[in-house]
């Protein structure tokens, strides 16, 4: 029930999403796991696990948008920009109103540049960047672009801040944090973050993996299948396209099928989209793109999921 799976597992605090990894590696007895997405040690929240063949798509869903809800803490401003590093900076007598704060969250939002926390898993010329961090070198992380959709308070008792935000992959909360106390001149950083969400995948169907471990062991999965999805469940946000049965083989060795060697696609497909691609029997073949202009009629395959035999 768990090989080539993905898990909606409901991350702990103070472990990190390898240590999540790792653990439910030994529990499955599967060789291959992987997640989609890290999360912080100190965060919490939805953490996509996937065995197996389903290792195959992680790509496709760390596209997916993010939400998260945490806390941010003015007045002090940390090496991480979050609550586990050392004080760099600090203020202790200053004023900020709430409507001061909405005011920079509106400037953060949207598709900004954002510069990456120099303590982060990002990589320059082979390394990590939160290796060069510790070793005390001199470097700047280069700004990127991110989407952030929606950025709110929840809650404002000073000094901190309890908010909300939806954004694209790659967006770092903490630098959000970061920037907003640069701005309001009294420094800031990220006290708590939860993520409640990515794309579909909700924290309130996710499962521990304590929780996991004990149904496991007492045998009793099926009250966590919410939880637990096969491949084409957990790419069902994509349109499915059923190919005719004489191009299975075909698909299943790696050749991109044309438009009219499919039986079906789902209404809705656009241009430049990525699909399942399903054989007759609506078995879960492959992910592809579909054409971007009327003059290309081939879908490209992205990744192949099912095993060729024989």
């Amino acid at each position: 029930m768990l090989e080539d799976r993905v898990l909606n597992i409901d991350k702990n605090p103070s472990v990190t999403s390898y240590k999540v990894v790792d653990q439910l590696k030994k529990l499955l007895g599967v060789k291959r796991v992987g997640h989609a997405g890290t999360l912080d040690p100190f965060a919490t929240g939805v953490l996509l696990v996937c065995t197996g063949k389903a290792t195959k798509i992680t790509r496709f869903l760390m596209e997916l948008e993010k939400e998260y809800v945490g806390t941010i803490k003015f007045g002090t401003e940390t090496e991480t920009d979050d609550r586990t590093g050392k004080v760099i900076f600090s203020r202790e007598a200053f004023s900020i109103s709430r409507e001061d704060i909405e005011k920079e969250m509106s400037a953060l939002s949207g598709r900004i540049l954002q510069r990456p926390p120099r303590v982060s898993a990002l990589k320059r010329s082979g390394r990590r960047f939160y290796e060069m961090a510790r070793r005390g070198e001199s470097f700047e992380t280069e700004a990127r672009e991110v989407t952030v959709h929606d950025f709110r308070i929840l809650d404002f008792r000073f000094p901190t801040l309890d908010f909300f935000v939806r954004c694209s992959k790659g967006t770092y909360v903490r630098a959000l944090a970061r920037d907003i106390g640069k701005k309001l001149c009294c420094g800031a950083h990220l006290d708590a973050l939860r993520r409640v969400r990515i794309g579909p995948f909700s924290v309130e169907d996710a499962t521990s993996a304590d929780s996991l471990k004990h149904l496991v062991e007492a045998g009793k999965l099926e009250s966590c299948s919410h939880s637990i999805m096969s491949i084409d469940e957990a790419l069902s946000f994509l349109p499915a396209c059923i190919l005719k049965e004489s191009v299975e083989r075909k698909v299943i060795h790696g050749q991109s099928p044309s438009l009219s060697e499919f039986e079906r696609l789902e209404a809705g497909v656009s241009a430049n989209q990525n699909v399942r691609i399903l054989s007759s029997r609506g078995e879960f073949l492959a992910i592809g793109r579909t054409p971007s202009s009327d003059r290309d009629n081939i879908i490209r395959l992205e990744k192949v999921i099912a095993e060729a035999h024989g």
